[in-house]
């Protein structure tokens, strides 16, 4: 049985993990704005590659409206959304609830897998966020961002060295192969025209981190989403789908809802 002080613990850990977690997704939003804004605003021509990438990782935050830079205070993650008075303190622009829903999502998600997975819930928190930038740019841009994937093929590399067996390579990399070779005669079959070379990317990125099982369910999704947004939304069967971003978020819902359908509920006692 728990007792008093171990309810106590287990309370600070989960705050602790919630901190972290937003903190993660204020970071990952940072991330994807500057993403938009460096490499894909109209101010990416006057930048060099260095530049872009030198802003990118190492300028400090700031208003895109007014440049102005922001107090390390308002950066605090969810309560310096509420200091700055969802404004700009200097030029007084509307700031995007945006960031408050990452940091909110990034802190309860780190909790939620931290429960399931234990010390694996940060990878796989990082894999998540990766998956959610690949995704909105590509419904922003019809782009998948090579150096964002591969990330993902970092992180999966990982995964499988931490539970590494000998007689698992075999495995990893028939499943890698067969899904890369199906994708890529897809994609010569097709053209191009129905999904672009970056899904057979990111395709590779998901054979490594899921399991087969997974990874077709994946593809479905994947292609359902497709479909309805072409039918529904694009409202034209000729149109072209974001199929990163349908690929992206299945992979999200799996890793989210696999401790329920794929029976691998694991104690965090255990690590």
């Amino acid at each position: 049985m728990y007792s008093l002080l171990d309810y106590k613990t287990e309370i600070f850990k989960y705050i602790y993990l919630f901190f972290l977690g937003s903190s993660l997704g204020s970071f990952y939003k940072t991330i994807y704005d500057r993403i938009l804004y460096f490499f894909y605003s109209p101010i990416r021509k006057e930048l060099s590659i260095k530049q872009k990438y030198y802003n990118l990782f190492f300028t400090p935050s700031f208003c895109y409206n007014c440049k102005t830079k922001i107090s390390y205070l308002y950066l605090i993650p969810i309560v310096g959304y509420f200091f700055t008075k969802k404004r700009c303190k200097h030029c007084g622009i509307p700031l995007s609830i945006d960031f408050l829903l990452w940091e909110l999502f990034g802190g309860f998600l780190l909790c939620y897998l931290f429960y399931f997975y234990g010390l694996l819930a940060f990878l796989y928190v990082l894999m998540i966020f990766h998956f959610i930038i690949a995704g909105l740019i590509d419904l922003k841009k019809f782009f998948l961002d090579y150096e964002n994937i591969l990330f993902l093929y970092i992180f999966g590399l990982i995964l499988f060295f931490i539970e590494w067996e000998l007689s698992n390579i075999y495995y990893f990399l028939l499943k890698f192969f067969i899904f890369l070779f199906i994708f890529l005669v897809l994609y010569l079959l097709g053209r191009g025209k129905k999904f672009g070379f970056g899904d057979i990317i990111l395709i590779g990125a998901i054979s490594i981190i899921f399991e087969i099982t997974e990874i077709l369910i994946i593809i479905n999704l994947g292609a359902i989403g497709s479909i309805i947004y072409i039918l529904l939304y694009k409202k034209n069967k000729h149109s072209y789908a974001p199929l990163g971003f349908f690929l992206s978020f299945a992979c999200i819902v799996v890793i989210i809802f696999r401790p329920f359908f794929f029976g691998i509920l694991t104690s965090n006692s255990s690590y």
